[in-house]
C-alpha cells in the first residue's frame, strides 16, 4: 500500500504541547539548539541538531515549512 513505510529504520517523535512556546522555545543544551515553532521541534526530534537545520531559517524568518522538508526527514 502507499501508506504502508518501506522496510528499514523508523523515525518517531513526540511534541508535548504545552511545552511548546514560540517566545522562551525549548531548549536543547546537548546540540545547542533552541526551538520555537511545533515544526522545528519536530524536525529536531527526526534529525536532531542537522534536522533543526533544515527549518532554521524558516523558524527565524517566522515562515512555514514545505512539505518536501519533512520527506527528507522521514523518507519514503
Amino acid at each position: 500500500s502507499i501508506l504502508q513505510p518501506k522496510v528499514g529504520e523508523i523515525k518517531i517523535a513526540n511534541v508535548i504541547g504545552p511545552d511548546l512556546d514560540p517566545t522562551i522555545g525549548i531548549n536543547h543544551p546537548e546540540d545547542g539548539v533552541t526551538t520555537l515553532t511545533l515544526w522545528s521541534e519536530l524536525a529536531y526530534h527526526l534529525g536532531s541538531r542537522d534536522g533543526y537545520a533544515l527549518v532554521q531559517e524558516s523558524e527565524q524568518m517566522k515562515s512555514g515549512t514545505g512539505t518536501g522538508l519533512f520527506e527528507r526527514l522521514i523518507g519514503d
